[in-house]
Formats: C-alpha cells, sequence, structure tokens
C-alpha cells in the first residue's frame, strides 16, 4: 500500500484573517496565505483568532466579514473559530460562542509555561456541558507530558498539534514531545498555526514529509461533528 500525496487537507487553526491578532497585517498577506494554501492542497480552513480574555473577543460579524473576502478572491472555504485561552474561560467567557464554525468544537489554548492546575477539570467542564475542547499545541507547554496528555484525552479532550513543531520551529524540546506525543497515538490532528505568508507552504512541506513516512492522512482531514461535511476535502488517498 502506498499513499498519493495530492491529498486535499484540512486546516483546523489557523490565523489566516488579517488585522484581527497577531496574524497578517493586511488583507494582502491574507490573501497570499490563502493562495499558498490552496497551491499546497488545503481545502479549508477554520480562522482561529485569539481570545486572550473574556472583554477582548474580536467580533464573528466581522471576522465573517473578512473571511467572506478572502472566500470570494481565493475561492477557499472559511469557517470561523476562535482560539480560546485558558485565562478566558476561567474569567467567565460563554464558549457556546466561541466554537468553530458552529459545531460544537472549542479550539483551546493553555499558557505556555505557568501551568494552570484546575486545566483539566476546565476542559472536562466543557466536554459535561456538551462541547468538543480541541488542545492546541499541547507540544508547546513545558509542564506536558505523554501521561499528563494521555490523561486529557482520556477525559474527551482532542490534540491539535502544530506542524511546525516537528521541524524544530519552537526548539529541540518541543520538537522531542510533538515526536513523543505523535508517536504514543495522542495527536487527532496536525493544524498549520499559520500567521503569515510562508507559513503554508511548510505545512504542506511537512504533511508530504509525513506521508512518505507513512503517517495516516487522517491527521490532515479530521472530522469534527457539526461542521462542514468534508466529502470534497477527500482526495484519493490509498492506491493498492
Amino acid at each position: 500500500m502506498h499513499y498519493n500525496f495530492n491529498l486535499s487537507w484540512i486546516d483546523l487553526h489557523s490565523h489566516l484573517l488579517p488585522g484581527v491578532d497577531d496574524g497578517p497585517r493586511d488583507i494582502a498577506d491574507s490573501l497570499r496565505m490563502a493562495e499558498e494554501a490552496q497551491e499546497d492542497g488545503c481545502d479549508m480552513v477554520f480562522a482561529t483568532p485569539h481570545v486572550f480574555h473574556a472583554s477582548d473577543i474580536p467580533k464573528r460579524e466581522t471576522l465573517e466579514e473578512l473571511a467572506s473576502l478572502i472566500a470570494g478572491k481565493t475561492g477557499i472555504r472559511i469557517a470561523i473559530g476562535y482560539e480560546v485561552h485558558m485565562l478566558a474561560l476561567v474569567e467567565g467567557v460563554n464558549p457556546e460562542e466561541l466554537t468553530l464554525g458552529g459545531t460544537k468544537a472549542i479550539l483551546v489554548e493553555l499558557p505556555l509555561v505557568n501551568e494552570i492546575l484546575a486545566a483539566g477539570d476546565y476542559l472536562s467542564d466543557l466536554v459535561k456541558g456538551g462541547l468538543l475542547p480541541l488542545l492546541a499545541h499541547p507540544e508547546r507547554y513545558y509542564y506536558m507530558g505523554v501521561e499528563k496528555l494521555r490523561r486529557l484525552t482520556e477525559r474527551g479532550v482532542l490534540a491539535i498539534m502544530n506542524s511546525g513543531s516537528l521541524l524544530g520551529t519552537h526548539g529541540r524540546e518541543v520538537k522531542r514531545r510533538a515526536e513523543a506525543f505523535l508517536r504514543e497515538g495522542l495527536i487527532y490532528a496536525l493544524a498549520s498555526d499559520a500567521h503569515s505568508p510562508g507559513d503554508y507552504k511548510r505545512h504542506g512541506e511537512m504533511i508530504r514529509k509525513l506521508l512518505r513516512q507513512g503517517i495516516s492522512p487522517a491527521l490532515f482531514e479530521p472530522e469534527v461533528e457539526g461542521a462542514y461535511k468534508h466529502e470534497l476535502a477527500r482526495g484519493d488517498t490509498q492506491e493498492g
């Protein structure tokens, strides 16, 4: 069995929209990113600008207008979501208003260095409330190990890894954790976490590299219940 590398893929974590966080500076950079994503096989992007505090949430209407403009000029499909920091949840933000594309999935970010000991309980509360927590880039949290991440996945959390972490973008320790999490089968999907032009080219290169190594294409074709059904994003990934 071998894989056809002309895979259409879906990006669950992207900062594609301009001027709303630390992503692209202007619409020109956003359009370049969208075009690069499409050139490397991306069929759909979940745009997930940062929400660090409950008092500072980008308006969904504004995000939808930006997404519509980019989609209209490039043809790429864009769904709106957020990357919600745990502190915003602690502050009492309504998580149901911050889900991905109107689904039950919510992308959650933890502090990179200072561990919130009750984070697992907050994530469990999301599950109990009928939501699906997606944990952004667990490999970047210095306190996160294999067993700790395993316990979170056992609570119903899905881990979304940055492909750049496997390239060493965030240093050797992050790369080591990323490889361990992937090896242990703890990663639900790989995402770009793209912030600027060039990021999607690197993400596409990593997809092709991992497919050549025998990694399952499912890591790049994630299904999120209640989102667009992704039949159109699926390519012929297996032959023989």
